[in-house]
C-alpha cells in the first residue's frame, strides 16, 4: 500500500479550521454541535494521495472514514478476478467513504484508490470513539446518520451498476411484480 503523505499536523490552527469546512459539508456533521465537530477536526488527518495510488485496500482491516477535499476517488470491488468500478467519487458530489469504519470493527469490502492526485480527511475509529465517549447523549443519532448515508451509497452503487446492464441482462433480472395481496372484507 502507498503510504498517504500527511502535510499538516491534527491540532494545528489552520488545520483545524480547513477540516472543520470540510466536515460541515457531511451529513453525519451537520446537525451536530459545533463544539463537536471542532474536536473531529481536532483529530482529523489530511493526507495526500498521487493519482494511481491506494487509499483503502479490499479486505484489510477498517480503520474510519475519508472524507475527499480535493480530486477523485475511485471505488472498486474484486471478485472472480476482475475489479469492478463502483463508484468515482470527487468533493463536488458524493465526498466521503468509508463511514461504517467509525462503528465496526470489519475487513474493507472494496478498494480506494486516488482517480487523480487527492487530498483527503481522514478521521479514525479511535477518534469517533473518543468524541461520543465525551458526548454519549449523541451516539444514537449519530450511528443513525451513518446507517442513513450507508443506505443511500448502496442505493446508488446499485443504480450505477444496473445502468451499465445491456438490454437483454436487464430482461432476464426483471421479475414481473407480485400482484397486491388482497383480503376478504
Amino acid at each position: 500500500m502507498n503510504s498517504p503523505r500527511e502535510t499538516n499536523q491534527s491540532g494545528s490552527t489552520s488545520h483545524v479550521d480547513d477540516a472543520l469546512t470540510i466536515l460541515r459539508r457531511l451529513p453525519v456533521f451537520k446537525n451536530i454541535s459545533l463544539e463537536m465537530v471542532k474536536l473531529y477536526a481536532y483529530l482529523s488527518h489530511r493526507e495526500e494521495y498521487g493519482k494511481g495510488d491506494i487509499i483503502l485496500r479490499q479486505g484489510n482491516p477498517c480503520d474510519g472514514v475519508r472524507l475527499i477535499v480535493q480530486g477523485e476517488v475511485s471505488i472498486t470491488h474484486t471478485t472472480h478476478n476482475r475489479t469492478i468500478l463502483l463508484q468515482k467519487l470527487s468533493p463536488d458530489s458524493l465526498n466521503y467513504f468509508g463511514e461504517l469504519a467509525l462503528i465496526s470493527e470489519f475487513d474493507w469490502f472494496f478498494s480506494a484508490y486516488a482517480h487523480s492526485d487527492a487530498v483527503i480527511l481522514s478521521i479514525s475509529r479511535e477518534s469517533f470513539g473518543k468524541v461520543i465517549e465525551r458526548y454519549p447523549e449523541t451516539f444514537i443519532g449519530t450511528v443513525g446518520e451513518i446507517i442513513k448515508l450507508r443506505i443511500k451509497r448502496f442505493s446508488d452503487q446499485t443504480n450505477h451498476l444496473i445502468s451499465y446492464l445491456e438490454q437483454d441482462a436487464l430482461d432476464r433480472l426483471t421479475i414481473t411484480p407480485f400482484p397486491e395481496h388482497k383480503t376478504d372484507e
